[in-house]
Order: C-alpha cells, then structure tokens, then sequence
C-alpha cells in the first residue's frame, strides 16, 4: 500500500509542478480545475459496496501550443453499509493521469473533451480493515458550458479499471475491480 500512495502523491506533485511551468510559459489561462461530484458504479461484485459516491477534481493543463491537454485528476469514493448492529465500509482513492482533448472554440457555447491515461487506486474495506493498491487505466469524455471569462458547468463520464485484493464480510469476492463506471456533474474555475 505505502508504494501506491507514495506513487499517487508524487503524481499530483508532478502535475502541480507542470501547471506551474505552463503558467509561467503561456499567454492564456493554461489550467482549469474542475469540482467533481458523483457516482461511481463499481464492475466487481462488491455486493452492497457497488454504488459510491465520488468527489474530487479534475484538472487540466494545456499551454497555447500544446495540441493537448495534461489530465491531474483525483477522487474519493465510498459508502458505509448497515444492518442490524454491523457496519460495514468500503473506500477507494484514485489519481487518473494521462492526456486530454479539448475544444479550445471561443465562440461556441458547448466544449467537449476526450481523454484516456493511467489510474492509480487504493481501495479499503472495514471492519476487518485491508486494503491494497493497483495500476490500470480510464478512459473519459465530458463537456463544459462556460459562465463567463474564468468560470463554467458541465459533466464528465468515465470508465476506469483497477484490480485489486481487499476482503471483508460485506464483499462477494476478495479479487476485485476498483474501477468502474463515473459519472458527475462539474464546476470549473481556469486560472
């Protein structure tokens, strides 16, 4: 687990410090950073842990020659389960890297993106507390709807794949997909 985790903040670190750089560099706002909250429909039988709910941010970084944009992208999902006196819960955190493409038209109301890459997770279970990590990949496409110079809404869905090997008396199975289906609703900020 301590290498994934270790591997997921020096992501977000690398991504940072590439936003900066592109900043220093472009004419434009070269980043835009994107609220995310949704769902996530896991593929694996996590029994009553399938449906999540999922937040994070998704970032992007794109100087003004770039022909694409970087994708930074984290979340957190999970939920907790009930029944009679036991409780059961299961989390997964994520980092989706790879490369997005925009449509960077000014005028128009209505901007697409595709986008694919790497996906880094670690997924928890508990009470019988394990966890364990894994690489894959995602795969996504979304639209923004801009509200003026800096601001906009849109939504973005994905699918991501991860195995990993978490047990718990909750669960179908220990070997299990940490990915899915995504899907949320997104406020964005370009600075």
């Amino acid at each position: 687990m301590k290498s994934h985790t270790t591997l997921i903040k020096t992501s977000v670190l690398a991504a940072a410090l590439i936003a900066a750089s592109a900043g220093a560099q472009a004419e434009q706002r070269p980043v835009q950073s994107r609220l995310f909250l949704g769902t996530n429909s896991l593929d694996s039988d996590w029994g009553v842990h399938d449906e999540q709910g999922v937040f994070g941010v998704i970032t992007d970084i794109k100087a003004n020659n770039w022909p694409v944009a970087i994708a930074a992208d984290v979340f957190g999902a999970g939920n907790e389960h009930k029944r009679g006196g036991n409780k059961s819960e299961a989390y997964v955190a994520s980092a989706h890297l790879g490369l997005r493409l925009k449509c960077d038209d000014q005028s128009s109301w209505l901007r697409p993106y595709v986008g694919a890459g790497i996906a880094l997770a670690e997924a928890e279970t508990k009470p019988n507390t394990d966890n364990d990590g894994g690489i894959g990949y995602w795969v996504g496409i979304g639209a923004d709807i801009p509200l003026g110079e800096r601001l906009s809404i849109g939504a973005d869905l994905r699918y991501w794949d991860v195995d990993v090997e978490v047990s718990n008396a909750a669960l179908e199975a220990s070997s299990l997909n940490a990915g899915g289906s995504q899907f949320g609703l997104t406020l964005g900020y370009s600075w």
